[in-house]
């Protein structure tokens, strides 16, 4: 037999054959050597009578390899490959390494490291060979999601969701199913007011989800309370908004199709995952949409991690303070326009915010005056 370094073997003389079993359990553990060889390989060592040696360990090593090409045989396509494609067809998303495992069983007779090493060698052919999964970092992989979910351009008018936003934005974007919204904004620069005048605007028509990652009920209570002062709304009005205490894992709670709001999306340091979290939601989305709210510095234009936020996003408006004339909303990124001959990226309005929850506009939505226009 010609092995992978072209070294024969005569395994009718004693050395050779003990030499064969350790070249065997040395690519064996590594995953280095191709399954079928190692088969191969391991089935005439079947077929030999047992190795005598005095040499302890090594005759264990062979009784272990024995028991688990024996299993095989024995099991076919019920064996530990076939195990664990059975475990990954059951995950979602990614997994790590060491979660796989739990389909270790009790009546495999080889101990636990030399079957570890088997998992990770046929996780590590897997990866390799794009089949079911692909790796993602050290000891980590993720399931390959082969279905594809088709768009039917034909049942859909084209005209857009009736979707309205302070100050009149809604007049210069198309908002669409499945549309992802970014409010940008620096600290009290009304972005939950923004957040909050947005569900009131279109509760009486949408299914509503408002997740907040700050309010407890006191301090929603005192928002709604000033609704009611400085826009004559009465606090039972919003009966019909569902207000949730959230922080984390939003895709898991999303409404298909409602318009679901988050305020805030927090950053770790780890901002670049903002983008991840973000696809996450929009895969959840139906006939829906998601509004969420991102921090963003002072005098900064764009949040941290924006590059990756926008990624997904079809309109995203940023808040900053501007005293004493008032706090400046633009649209930054706007991709569905209302006239297609009216670009509305870019433009800016300067706004009031009088009680903590009415927007009121004092200018035009025009372009800043360094852009020419």
């Amino acid at each position: 037999m010609e092995c992978k370094h072209n070294k024969k073997h005569n395994i009718g003389e004693k050395w050779d054959r003990i030499h064969f079993v350790q070249y065997i359990i040395e690519y064996a553990a590594k995953g280095g050597m191709p399954d079928d060889y190692l088969k191969q390989c391991c089935y005439e060592l079947l077929d030999m009578h047992p190795i005598k040696s005095d040499n302890g360990q090594l005759r264990e090593d062979y009784d272990k390899i024995m028991a688990c090409v024996s299993l095989d045989r024995e099991l076919g396509e019920d064996g530990l490959t076939a195990k664990l494609r059975k475990w990954i067809e059951e995950q979602d998303g990614t997994f790590k390494q060491r979660e796989s495992y739990e389909i270790e069983t009790e009546h495999n007779k080889y101990n636990i490291q030399k079957e570890r090493a088997k998992i990770r060698a046929i996780l590590n052919r897997m990866a390799n060979n794009r089949d079911m999964i692909e790796k993602t970092g050290r000891g980590c992989y993720r399931k390959i999601d082969n279905a594809i979910d088709c768009i039917n351009p034909y049942s859909s008018s084209g005209e857009g969701l009736d979707i309205q936003f302070p100050l009149d934005i809604h007049l210069g974007v198309i908002t669409m199913s499945k549309n992802i919204v970014i409010v940008g904004g620096e600290k009290d620069a009304g972005k939950t007011a923004f957040m909050m005048e947005t569900a009131r605007l279109n509760k009486d028509n949408w299914p509503i989800r408002y997740n907040s990652s700050e309010m407890g009920a006191f301090e929603l209570r005192r928002r709604l309370d000033m609704f009611e002062k400085t826009l004559h709304i009465p606090i039972t009005d919003w009966q019909s908004v569902e207000w949730i205490d959230r922080g984390r894992d939003f895709h898991d709670i999303i409404l298909p199709d409602a318009i679901n709001i988050i305020d805030y999306l927090e950053l770790s340091d780890e901002f670049y995952r903002v983008g991840a979290k973000i696809r996450a939601i929009y895969d959840r989305l139906g006939k829906g949409v998601a509004l969420i709210a991102l921090q963003k510095k002072e005098g900064v234009r764009n949040p941290r991690g924006a590059e990756f936020a926008l990624e997904k996003a079809r309109l995203y408006i940023s808040l900053s303070r501007n005293p004493p004339e008032g706090n400046i909303a633009m649209i930054e990124h706007a991709k569905n326009w209302r006239m297609p001959d009216r670009n509305p990226n870019g433009k800016q309005c300067v706004f009031k915010l009088i009680g903590g929850c009415k927007f009121d506009r004092l200018t035009r939505w025009e372009y800043p005056p360094k852009r020419g226009k």
